[in-house]
């Protein structure tokens, strides 16, 4: 099945305040994981708390990896 993990640091520039996101995407077996993505981007908006900065990075994750590769996955 298709695993796809979503994190984000909290306002890691103090200067901007701007928070980062990560994105790591895998094809997981019963006894292997194969990698498939990562990407790690500065969010362009200003989070005011860590759980807002979550679901911005949760949101970006499955907009530009997540469900295009389920739609991937659905035609093979």
């Amino acid at each position: 099945h298709l695993a796809v993990f979503s994190d984000s640091a909290f306002a890691v520039d103090l200067q901007e305040s701007e928070s980062t996101s990560g994105c790591f995407v895998a094809v997981v077996g019963r006894h292997t994981v194969a990698p498939i993505t990562a990407i790690c981007k500065s969010q362009t908006c200003v989070s005011h708390s860590s759980t807002e900065a979550e679901i911005i990075a949760l949101d970006f994750c499955l907009r530009s990896e997540g469900l295009p590769l389920l739609m991937l996955l659905q035609h093979l």
